[in-house]
């Protein structure tokens, strides 16, 4: 059996990796998954693949069982469109499935609290000061999902932040991916990111130019207000383009292989083209990382959000 599987090996094992290993019930690259809350504090409805109750006990034992490094703790994922009532009673519930999680822990996987809230401020910031009482070994800004963005986002970002301005302890931030949100997030003292964006724009067939390499874009901005260069690398002017995705870029895909190829995939549907431009998109991501990881070291993080 599963339980069995467990007792013996790792997850990390399991998958023949040794990166490390970070649990959630939500599914970030699927926007119509939906974590609901029930009418108890002990257990939350996934929507996706089928609706099914996962209580705390049973996401507790498979943590402890399968000792991945990180598990967020049990919650309702409450978005920022839900009303008052939903974005309360996820601040209550998952403070409260916090504490279950605590008590069952019995492994080295550090938990991470899950605040919730919606989009009202002050529930948000009730649900971070209540984690923080507790011994947790982080916090992930939960509810949000790659559609938002922006500054109700940012606000959202901000005034957590604010709460955990004296905390130590790792803050993620969950959902929201854009490169320039991901920038400000990490001027307000986020320190850790679940994102989706650079498969999502993959699977559109779209790579990534941040502007890290070359300060040159093409010319395509398609989200004017947070200046981010994407290059649609279906586009027909793409079918004899030579050269790399992105000039000066030193990702597999680049260095290995041309524009008109990853255009002629595209065209033949083939799985292989969302492969490579995923390679090249999470390696520009590492590239931002590194450089906010720099600046904060130098202490210029600041100085990097436009």
């Amino acid at each position: 059996s599963h339980s069995h599987l467990w007792d013996r090996i790792s997850l990390s094992e399991f998958v023949g990796s040794e990166a490390q290993t970070y649990l959630s019930v939500k599914d970030i690259l699927n926007p119509h998954t939906s974590v609901v809350g029930t009418s108890n504090s002990n257990q939350v409805r996934i929507g996706v693949p089928s609706n099914k109750n996962i209580s705390v006990q049973d996401y507790m034992r498979f943590v402890n069982s399968s000792k991945v490094n990180y598990a967020v703790s049990l919650a309702e994922e409450a978005p920022l469109s839900a009303g008052h009532h939903r974005a309360r009673r996820s601040s209550i519930f998952a403070v409260a499935m916090l504490d279950q999680c605590l008590k069952l822990k019995n492994s080295n996987t550090k938990i991470l609290g899950n605040i919730q809230g919606g989009s009202d401020l002050a529930i948000r910031g009730k649900c971070a000061r209540e984690m923080k009482k507790r011994e947790v070994d982080g916090f992930v800004i939960g509810g949000l999902s790659d559609q938002d963005h922006g500054t109700k986002v940012r606000r959202l970002v901000e005034s957590v932040c604010y709460e955990l301005k004296e905390d130590s302890r790792m803050i993620v931030l969950g959902g929201v991916g854009r490169p320039l949100d991901v920038v400000h997030a990490a001027t307000q003292g986020v320190t850790h990111f679940e994102v989706a964006w650079p498969f999502l724009k993959a699977k559109e067939g779209i790579a990534l130019n941040l502007g890290l390499e070359s300060f040159e874009d093409e010319g395509e901005l398609v989200d004017e207000e947070f200046w981010e260069p994407e290059l649609n690398l279906s586009h027909k002017r793409f079918a004899q383009a030579k050269g790399p995705l992105v000039e000066g870029c030193e990702c597999f895909t680049c260095t290995h292989h041309h524009r008109a190829y990853v255009h002629h995939l595209l065209g033949l549907n083939e799985l292989n083209a969302h492969t490579l431009l995923a390679e090249h998109n999470t390696y520009c991501y590492q590239k931002l990382i590194t450089l906010l990881n720099s600046a904060k070291e130098e202490g210029n993080l600041k100085k990097v959000y436009p």
